[in-house]
């Protein structure tokens, strides 16, 4: 499955596995509910996350890392969330 950068305005994004990009927009938007949806999305492609769950580690490998919106630098390991609600990073869950 295709990895986004799901992006909500200029405020905050997740990752998200799906599809296509109107896809993971549409995840995103039912992850966060209605206070979002009047806010732009945009989805861009993470091609080397497909089909691998995301994690701190594989994602710093792969060349991203969130950001703290607190501190100004990237997020410590231990405050990473994986909000992809797919078979991947959720397997568990149906």
């Amino acid at each position: 499955m295709k990895a986004w950068i799901v992006f909500c305005g200029d405020e905050y994004c997740t990752l998200i596995h799906a599809d296509t990009a109107g896809k993971a927009k549409r995840i995103m938007m039912g992850l966060y509910g209605d206070e979002t949806e009047f806010i732009d999305y945009r989805a861009t492609r993470f091609p080397k996350m497909d089909d691998k769950k995301f994690t701190y580690e594989d994602c710093k490998e792969a060349g991203w890392e969130y950001l703290d919106g607190w501190d100004g630098g990237n997020l410590k390991k231990e405050d990473f969330i994986n909000d992809c609600p797919c078979n991947i990073c959720t397997p568990f869950i149906k």
